[in-house]
């Protein structure tokens, strides 16, 4: 009944895709990347002929020839729908022998034909083989379908064709569900905000092996159970590419053409492997679930592929290049949002607004202004602030990967709260301890931090070796304390920069936020490496680059970075010149109250203590001080001195006179 069903469906579609005298069939090349507008609900008609359609040969014989061609249209998120047949018009579709199939979908839709079959001349079950199976081509090698845009206003598509020799593996080939035998397409499912799942079916191999066990001898059957066998079977791994210039919440921009453009550098081998990066750390293998997740941002379009390697038969031809036993499915993309405004599945992407992270950008800019231009002036205050960003940020890791029924907005607002006892944490410490010193670390600490976050930000993350979570961190551990190690030495100037450094970094994060940069990403990648295990596998770009994150634009976040260096120099002269300028050195909390005579003694022997205005007029002061010394001694020398008739006498009488 199923099957019954099946066929009144490929029917109804194929009748309503007869191609009218008016729309002539337009013929594609091999791995043709074809754009075109396609008004609504209209078809176009199109055709790809093989021009190396291969002999009938056996198991034991077969070398060349094409065995599968590929067809795939792609479109931002309207429906589209494929009808497709093998060697004979759509309008023989009806003709018993006529191999035609029907595919319809959102955004992408894509099917495989493959030139022929293979035939047990031993009566084994159909789609088998054994030693003595025959490769029979179609009589045809054309292939004719025609697409439809089943929505009510224009749209941008782009359709692909591509066909494959013999060694290549079939994309989908051994598909067991789908609404095609070969089914080439991906599916995507958002399981959180933060995440999307990619599934795909597994492939079937180009040429069938002669296998000696009679139970597996279909080749779909025979992948699986030969996968533990050295070198093994297939194996497949998933990549992906990013769409760049997204825009800030407050206005992002989902254009067509740049989303087509990196659809098609993900439909050919070569193409995944240059534009591409690879999601999975390792290669599934065919009894693996061929299913993984991958992190997202909303509103951030990333372009998914699989590359699917033959690898025992890589193995045997060593000398011959690893892309002639390769093949890739057909691309499938998501912004991780609906542009429909009727879909209430995912957020609508004009709307993702996120409030608690403008809350926190704009609270996080406002004070970044003191500690930038005041950080060594009013210290205890610097304590506070960088305490409570890194207490927000503690408790917010903390409490992600802890299991909870708390939504998103209150666990934000919790670790919010919390932070605050990073904050006064920071300020008993530096209140009770009586030293500086350890709060010295810390601050400088902050801005180590950032050091190594932008150290992450660069091509480096990229490297194998960092996928280990133990080298990420020790290697981002030994970043981060780097700064304040060197420079522990000169308290003052570690505390003016890193000020100035973490200040500033929050003021132009808030702007950015408003920007679209990419910016802010640079300290939320490494919040996010902690919260979501996939992120590290997932992770690619640099800052440096235009697949930063998705959503990247180069010039805006170089026009970031440097308004920032700007910025850090501005506050850091401010304070060295002006705010701090009268500061001597970092503010020790004595612990007890003095006597006004004792600070006064304290003073006299702690002349890092003293008011350098003071130090210049010591000098003049030491001199008038000389003077009055004199002058005193000379008026006490005079009072005892009788008068001169009193002298005179007294020496006429040889009495002493009293010096």
């Amino acid at each position: 009944m199923t099957a019954v069903l099946s066929l009144i469906v490929v029917a109804a579609c194929i009748l309503s895709n007869f191609p009218a005298s008016s729309n002539p069939i337009k013929p594609l090349s091999n791995d043709q990347f074809y754009t075109t507008t396609l008004a609504p609900n209209s078809t176009l008609y199109f055709s790809y002929t093989s021009t190396n359609p291969g002999s009938p040969c056996s198991t034991l014989d077969c070398q060349s020839g094409d065995r599968w061609v590929r067809v795939s249209a792609h479109a931002q998120f309207n429906q589209l729908q494929i009808v497709s047949s093998l060697g004979r018009p759509l309008v023989d579709c009806n003709h018993p022998d006529a191999d035609c199939q029907a595919v319809t979908g959102r955004s992408t839709v894509g099917l495989v034909h493959q030139y022929g079959s293979w035939d047990d001349l031993q009566g084994g079950e159909p789609g088998c083989y054994t030693p003595g199976s025959l490769w029979t081509p179609s009589p045809n090698n054309t292939v004719y379908f025609s697409l439809t845009q089943l929505n009510t206003s224009s749209v941008e598509v782009a359709i692909v064709v591509s066909s494959a020799s013999i060694t290549h593996p079939v994309p989908g080939g051994c598909a067991t569900t789908g609404p095609t035998p070969n089914d080439p397409m991906l599916e995507l499912t958002v399981t959180r905000s933060q995440s999307n799942k990619i599934s795909f079916q597994q492939s079937n191999l180009g040429l069938p092996r002669v296998f000696a066990s009679p139970q597996h001898g279909c080749s779909c059957d025979a992948v699986s159970y030969y996968s533990d066998t050295s070198p093994g079977t297939i194996q497949y791994e998933v990549y992906r590419t990013f769409v760049s210039d997204c825009g800030s919440d407050f206005k992002r921009t989902f254009y067509e053409s740049p989303l087509l453009k990196a659809i098609g550098f993900m439909t050919t081998v070569a193409g995944v492997k240059r534009h591409g990066t690879k999601v999975t750390l390792t290669s599934l293998k065919p009894p693996a679930i061929k299913s993984l997740e991958a992190a997202v941002h909303s509103g951030q379009g990333v372009v998914y592929n699989v590359l699917v390697t033959d690898v025992y038969q890589a193995s045997l031809s060593p000398d011959t290049s690893i892309d002639e036993f390769q093949s890739v499915y057909t691309p499938t993309h998501t912004y991780s949002c609906t542009l429909d405004k009727a879909d209430t599945t995912q957020p609508y992407c004009h709307n993702l607004r996120d409030d608690m992270v403008l809350s926190s950008s704009l609270i996080a800019a406002f004070a970044g202004v003191p500690l930038a231009f005041f950080g060594l002036r009013y210290y205890t205050l610097s304590l506070i602030i960088m305490g409570s960003m890194t207490g927000c940020m503690v408790f917010f890791i903390f409490i992600n990967n802890v299991p909870t029924s708390l939504n998103y907005v209150a666990r934000t607002l919790l670790s919010l709260g919390l932070g605050q006892v990073g904050g006064l944490t920071a300020y008993l410490w530096w209140r009770f301890r009586w030293s500086a010193s350890l709060t010295l670390v810390y601050i400088g600490t902050c801005m180590g931090f950032l050091v190594a976050c932008w150290v992450f930000a660069t091509p480096l993350a990229e490297m194998t070796v960092f996928s280990n979570a133990f080298n990420y961190g020790m290697t981002f551990a030994c970043a981060t304390l780097l700064i304040p190690t060197l420079l522990l030495l000169r308290p003052r100037l570690l505390t003016i920069l890193s000020t100035a450094v973490v200040g500033s970094y929050c003021i132009i994060n808030g702007v950015d936020y408003f920007t679209g940069g990419s910016f802010g990403e640079v300290y939320s990648n490494v919040i996010e490496r902690a919260v979501d295990p996939t992120f590290a596998a997932s992770y690619t770009g640099s800052y440096f680059s235009d697949d930063f994150n998705g959503c990247s634009n180069i010039q805006l976040n170089l026009i970031m970075l440097g308004s920032w260096v700007v910025l850090c120099i501005i506050t850091a002269t401010t304070q060295l010149l002006w705010t701090a300028k009268s500061i001597p050195d970092v503010p020790v909390y004595s612990g007890k109250r003095r006597h006004p005579a004792e600070v006064r003694d304290y003073q006299s022997f702690a002349p890092r203590a003293e008011d350098p205005r003071l130090a210049e007029r010591r000098p003049l002061l030491q001199e008038q001080q000389s003077i009055q010394t004199a002058n005193t001694f000379a008026n006490a020398t005079q009072a005892q001195r009788p008068p001169p008739s009193r002298r005179r006498r007294q020496q006429q009488r040889g009495s002493p006179h009293p010096v």
